[in-house]
C-alpha cells in the first residue's frame, strides 16, 4: 500500500542520510486478507520469522518493523536466540499502541496518531452527513494531518561495537 512504501521511503532516505556507511536491507512477507482476517497473531508471527531469518543471515544492530506487532514478534525472536533488547540489537516499530509503553522493554514506536485520524474522520463525516448546505459543496475535500512523532522507548540504543 502507498503509505507503506512512502513509510519505507522516508526511512531509508532518513537512515542512509544519517549513517552513508551503514545499509538497509528490507524483508518482507505478504499476507492474504483471508489469513490476516483468521490469524489475531499473524504479525507477531510475522516478526517472529522475519526476526528469527535477519538475525541468522546479517545480524543486523536494529529493526524497524511495519507496526508494533510486528516489532513485538520480533522482539521475541531476538529475546528466544539469548539477545538482548536494545544492547545486542534495537527495535522499533510504528503506531504506539497501548502495550508500547509498558515493560519489561517498552517499545520505541512513532506514532502517527491513528486515533486522532479516526475522530478526525468521523466528524467530518458526520459533518457531510448534515441536511443542511454545506459551506464548500458536496465535491470539496478536507484534509487533515498530523505531524509523526518518534517516542523514544527502552528498545533502542546504541548500536553494539562490532556493527
Amino acid at each position: 500500500n502507498n503509505m507503506r512504501v512512502r513509510r519505507l521511503k522516508g526511512l531509508e532516505d532518513g537512515f542512509l542520510s544519517a549513517c552513508p556507511e551503514g545499509s538497509v536491507i528490507v524483508r518482507s512477507r505478504r499476507i492474504s486478507p483471508k489469513e490476516e482476517m483468521s490469524n489475531l497473531s499473524i504479525e507477531h508471527e510475522v516478526g517472529f520469522d522475519l526476526g528469527s531469518e535477519c538475525f541468522a543471515s546479517e545480524g543486523p544492530s536494529a529493526f524497524v518493523c511495519i507496526n508494533d506487532m510486528v516489532a513485538y514478534g520480533a522482539i521475541d525472536a531476538l529475546i528466544g536466540r539469548g539477545l538482548s533488547v536494545p544492547h545486542d540489537c534495537s527495535v522499533c516499530g510504528f503506531d504506539d499502541i497501548f502495550p508500547s509503553r509498558l515493560e519489561p522493554i517498552a517499545l520505541t514506536t512513532v506514532d502517527h496518531f491513528i486515533i486522532q485520524k479516526g475522530r478526525s474522520a468521523f466528524y467530518m463525516l458526520k459533518a457531510r452527513m448534515r441536511p443542511e448546505p454545506r459551506a464548500h459543496g458536496p465535491d470539496a475535500i478536507t484534509r487533515v494531518e498530523y505531524k509523526p512523532r518518534l517516542v523514544i522507548r527502552a528498545s533502542t540504543g546504541r548500536p553494539r561495537p562490532e556493527a
